[in-house]
């Protein structure tokens, strides 16, 4: 693992000044702001763990040489790591460690599993290649229902899923998101540049677009400039007064003044 280094130092221009600590974590290719501040990230080879103060708390690594495909940190006591090579899902606790044995996806009988999600109702949303089917599976890895995704495209087409809110949200390879509900049907599409580097798990999210940090209600559809000069190549997140700007190997955390949050 190469060496993580967190440094706090004072900044002044952006905003008010405020604290920043910045974590250089080396390359990474995921990310998620859990329900208490911590992040994690997805190395390929393992998953680190980060509280807000840029302290490495816990990490994990994949058994064998399997490489990280997803992480679904959206439920903190059961974070989902998914490796298609061997169709197999690891589910962690909030200290990174197993809780069971990885989940073998073949069980279901589906065998070209390409991306999943956490399933509101504690199972696992699968979207298969082969059948171009979207399908629920329990926690016992039987079928609770499917749809077929032909209407939208291909799943392949399928660069994340996500369960909100009632709803199945999929960031497509035109950078849109995708969203339906639990049986298939059509409810929206998102088209705001900027929001494919998102994480949707609350109504109000935030992405950067030209250096502005905007805020953008997922239910009105709406965004408003909330500071400028902000850079983050890979997306931005707010919890609380702080506001994570992730970088291509870098995670800079910000401590804004609440005026600037939405």
């Amino acid at each position: 693992m190469k060496y993580i280094l967190t440094t706090i130092i004072l900044a002044f221009g952006l905003l008010p000044a405020f604290s920043q600590v910045r974590i250089d974590t080396g390359k990474y290719t995921d990310w998620h702001v859990d329900s208490h501040g911590n992040i994690l990230i997805n190395t390929s080879r393992e998953i680190l763990k980060f509280d807000n103060k840029g302290n490495i708390i816990a990490k994990w690594t994949p058994p064998a040489t399997n490489n990280i495909i997803y992480i679904d940190a959206s439920d903190n006591l059961r974070v989902l790591v998914f490796y298609p090579e061997s169709y197999q899902i690891s589910v962690l606790d909030r200290h990174l460690l197993e809780i069971a044995d990885p989940l073998d996806l073949t069980i279901s009988g589906i065998y070209d599993i390409t991306k999943v999600c956490r399933s509101i109702s504690g199972g696992i949303w699968a979207a298969d290649m082969q059948t171009n089917t979207i399908y629920e599976l329990q926690n016992n890895l039987r079928i609770n229902l499917s749809f077929s995704f032909s209407n939208y495209g291909h799943v392949s087409e399928i660069k994340k899923m996500v369960a909100y809110d009632q709803q199945l949200w999929f960031l497509m390879t035109d950078s849109t998101w995708l969203v339906l509900d639990f049986f298939g049907q059509y409810l929206t599409r998102h088209y705001q540049k900027g929001l494919e580097k998102s994480q949707i798990s609350k109504q109000i999210v935030h992405f950067i677009d030209e250096g502005d940090l905007y805020s953008y209600d997922i239910k009105l559809k709406e965004s408003k400039v909330v500071a400028s000069n902000v850079a983050a190549i890979k997306g931005c997140f707010i919890y609380t007064d702080l506001l994570y700007l992730f970088e291509d190997k870098c995670i800079t955390i910000r401590n804004l003044n609440t005026d600037y949050t939405d």
